[in-house]
């Protein structure tokens, strides 16, 4: 994160506290499907960025995810597989039942632009 800059390049980590809300408008106004994501994985985002105000890092278990969006933790897996594919979040293991995520500025502001996950995702669909 450079100080020169006034927001975050896509993909790069972001402060939550200052630029959270954005991230979470811009991550919600995107086209269902976009890049991947599906409705759980945008209100995933958005929670994992609320969760990480306080410190600008957030440290929740699947379990504790599943239940507070009311949902199993297949589906919250799957969730995040999909944030790390759109390239919105980084994980790193903590320990058993603990993950660290960094969050990444979404690429949502720049329309030309997929991240290469998706755009290899996308050619084997049609290829």
């Amino acid at each position: 994160m450079g100080t020169e800059r006034e927001k975050p390049q896509a993909g790069e980590p972001f402060d939550p506290k200052r630029h959270g809300f954005e991230a979470i408008g811009l991550v919600c106004a995107l086209p269902p499907h976009r890049w991947g994501l599906n409705d759980l994985s945008k209100l995933l985002y958005s929670r994992l960025i609320l969760l990480s105000l306080r410190t600008g890092k957030t440290y929740p278990s699947e379990a504790y995810l599943a239940r507070t969006l009311a949902r199993s933790e297949r589906r919250i897996r799957e969730a995040i597989g999909r944030l790390r594919r759109a390239g919105l979040i980084e994980t790193h293991r903590r320990g058993p039942h603990s993950m660290e995520y960094t969050m990444l500025w979404p690429p949502a502001h720049q329309p030309d632009e997929r991240p290469a996950e998706s755009i290899r995702s996308m050619a084997r669909k049609t290829g």
